[in-house]
């Protein structure tokens, strides 16, 4: 009698120590795949972010990049306009000098 209760005593022990390792595993399960879940979510998120970031960050670099090409197409048509300048006052004073030539030998 003391053996069967004590084999009674041990299966239920026994059920009820497996029904609350069943319980907690799956409770982790759930606890894990929430977790993955948020995870996932995150990095979804940060993705989004990150993507976001470039792509402001590209149209900010085009932005300076036309700014720059502005600049400096202005600094060319500056620059040719000068040397057209200086050549034509150059053309000019070759001009003035051998009339003046001209003239004194003659």
């Amino acid at each position: 009698a003391a053996a069967t209760k004590t084999r009674e005593e041990h299966d239920a022990a026994m059920k009820k120590a497996t029904t609350e390792h069943e319980a907690a595993v799956s409770k982790m399960k759930w606890e894990h795949k929430a977790r993955v879940t948020d995870m996932k979510a995150a990095a979804t998120r940060t993705k989004g972010e990150h993507k976001a970031a470039m792509t402001k960050a590209a149209e900010e670099h085009e932005v300076v990049v036309s700014e720059m090409m502005e600049e400096h197409e202005a600094k060319v048509t500056g620059m040719e306009a000068a040397a057209t300048k200086a050549e034509e006052e150059h053309e000019a004073a070759i001009s003035k000098m051998t009339e003046e030539h001209e003239a004194n030998v003659a």
